[in-house]
C-alpha cells in the first residue's frame, strides 16, 4: 500500500477526503503544515507551488488540495483567491454576488501530487449558483453557499456522503488516486 502525505491545516477538508481513499491501494497520512500561496486566480498555479513547498518539507510523497469559486458575473474572480476574498466578505458574500445581478458560479477543486521527481496536477469544475442567503447545516467555509446546477440544497445542507458523490472535489481526488495508484 502507498503511503500519501495530504498537506492540510484544514480538519473540514480531511474529514470530508477520507473516504475517497477507501477505493484505493493509498494510504492517506495527515501532515499538518501551513503553506504559503501564490496569490493568484490561477489554481494550477497555486496547487504547483503548494506541492513543491510541501514536498521541501516533508521529503516523501505528497498531495495538496485547492478549492475555491468562480463567480460569473466577476469573470471568475475571485478564483484562486476565494478564501481571503470569502474571510474579507463572509456574511455579505451573498448580498454582493445578488447585488451584481449573476448568481452563477463554478466550484473548482485542483490538486497535486508528487513523489520528488514528478508533479501531476487535478482540476475539476461543478457549475451551479450562488445563493440568496447562507444556508445551514456543515460549517466549511463557502459550502454553505454553493448550490450545484440541478440541486435546490447548498453543499452545507448535504452530509458528506451526498456531497461526496457529487462534488468537483470528488472527481478530482478520485481521479488523482487512480493515477498514484497507476489505474487507467
Amino acid at each position: 500500500m502507498r503511503k500519501v502525505y495530504f498537506v492540510s491545516r484544514n480538519k473540514y477538508k480531511i474529514q470530508e477526503i477520507q473516504p475517497f481513499f477507501e477505493d484505493y491501494d493509498v494510504r492517506l497520512e495527515n501532515y499538518e503544515l501551513a503553506i504559503s500561496e501564490l496569490q493568484t486566480l490561477d489554481f494550477r498555479q497555486i496547487v504547483t507551488d503548494k506541492v513543491r513547498k510541501a514536498f521541501a518539507a516533508v521529503r516523501l510523497p505528497v498531495m495538496v488540495d485547492h478549492s475555491g469559486l468562480a463567480l460569473d458575473a466577476l469573470k471568475g474572480f475571485p478564483g484562486g483567491l476565494t478564501q481571503s476574498f470569502w474571510d474579507a466578505a463572509s456574511a455579505r458574500f451573498c448580498e454582493l454576488v445578488n447585488t451584481l445581478g449573476d448568481d452563477g458560479a463554478a466550484a473548482i477543486s485542483a490538486l497535486a501530487f508528487t513523489d520528488g521527481k514528478n508533479i501531476a496536477t487535478v482540476h475539476k469544475e461543478k457549475r451551479g449558483t450562488i445563493s440568496d442567503r447562507p444556508r445551514p447545516g456543515r460549517i466549511f467555509d463557502w459550502d454553505s453557499v454553493f448550490i450545484p446546477e440541478g440541486l435546490d440544497r447548498a453543499y452545507s445542507e448535504m452530509t458528506i456522503e451526498e456531497k461526496n458523490k457529487i462534488s468537483q472535489r470528488a472527481v478530482a481526488f478520485h481521479e488523482m488516486l487512480a493515477h498514484i495508484q497507476g489505474r487507467p
